[in-house]
């Protein structure tokens, strides 16, 4: 028997609402025919008459939690690339890595860096940070380099974690690049090397329920084309999480559609566009970039 799967604006609704407990994802009424097309062959694949009883089977059946999962991977894979919105890793290597390097020399700190990519995806964004970190502080062999690359997409992480991405995936890159930290595994893809890989720590976090704590500080958080799709109340509570986990003087960076506007209240200073830096009593204003 074959099934049109049309969501009814009840079903619409447990679903939105269910997604929204889970991610913080708000959907709009206008997404009501974005979802049941992301869903429906999980629909046909569970043997399911409607989207109410995949509702059901969500809420209620065992393997519910499992199919959330799925469910999750479908409706937030987005479009990313290595080195997206390029200014942003031009200004890590031109003016935030120099400060950093300046800053840990006068002050006699520890030489460690430590950075975040929040919302990873499949992993380009974190290999790009590898990439840029590990030409900037290759010639000083002493620094601790450490990169967590988390995702509410399970599917994403791993293949984050495999590091393998087609040729088509990796035309972004420079030429320099992609011989320097890529080799070639099969005709059409490309792995990852082990210098990459070594920085970069690959795992699941909601950043919506999760509690913002790891043991440490970070002195670089990036989370672009993550927050716009939230609720205003989990984009106020995640951007506070930031500033929590982000070191005195560390710095967040947002897509270029994105700004705190509203959502800081006064936790950060804009820098550039899309570019903060923490906002702290205990560092002078001289002493930021």
């Amino acid at each position: 028997m074959k099934h049109s799967f049309d969501i009814t604006d009840n079903e619409f609704e447990l679903l939105k609402g269910l997604i929204y407990n889970q991610t913080g994802i708000c959907l709009d009424d206008c997404k009501k025919a974005f979802l049941a097309s992301r869903l429906k062959k999980r629909l046909a694949s569970l043997h399911l008459n409607s989207f109410k009883e995949y509702y059901n089977y969500l809420i209620g059946h065992p393997r519910g939690q499992k199919e959330m999962m799925q469910m999750i991977s479908l409706i937030t894979t987005g479009k990313t690339e290595f080195f997206r919105e390029e200014e942003h890793f031009k200004f890590l290597t031109t003016n935030v890595f120099p400060y950093f390097l300046k800053r840990t020399i006068a002050n006699q700190r520890r030489p460690e860096l430590y950075i975040w990519s929040a919302g990873c995806s499949t992993g380009e964004e974190a290999y790009s940070l590898a990439m840029v970190t590990n030409d900037f502080f290759n010639v000083y062999p002493y620094w601790q380099i450490e990169i967590l690359a988390t995702d509410i997409d399970i599917e994403a992480l791993n293949k984050a974690k495999a590091g393998i991405y087609t040729e088509k995936e990796i035309s972004s890159l420079p030429l320099t690049y992609r011989k320097r930290y890529f080799h070639r595994i099969e005709p059409q893809k490309f792995k990852a090397n082990d210098t990459l890989r070594r920085l970069i720590t690959f795992k699941y976090l909601n950043l919506s329920t999760a509690p913002f704590y790891f043991g440490r500080r970070f002195d670089v958080i990036f989370c672009r084309n993550v927050i716009i799709y939230l609720h205003p109340e989990i984009k106020k509570k995640i951007i506070q999480g930031f500033y929590t986990t982000l070191a005195d003087d560390g710095f967040l960076f947002l897509g270029h559609s994105e700004s705190l506007l509203s959502l800081d209240r006064g936790l950060f200073s804009l820098v550039t566009p899309s570019i903060y830096q923490k906002a702290s009593l205990g560092i002078s204003s001289n002493a930021r970039l």
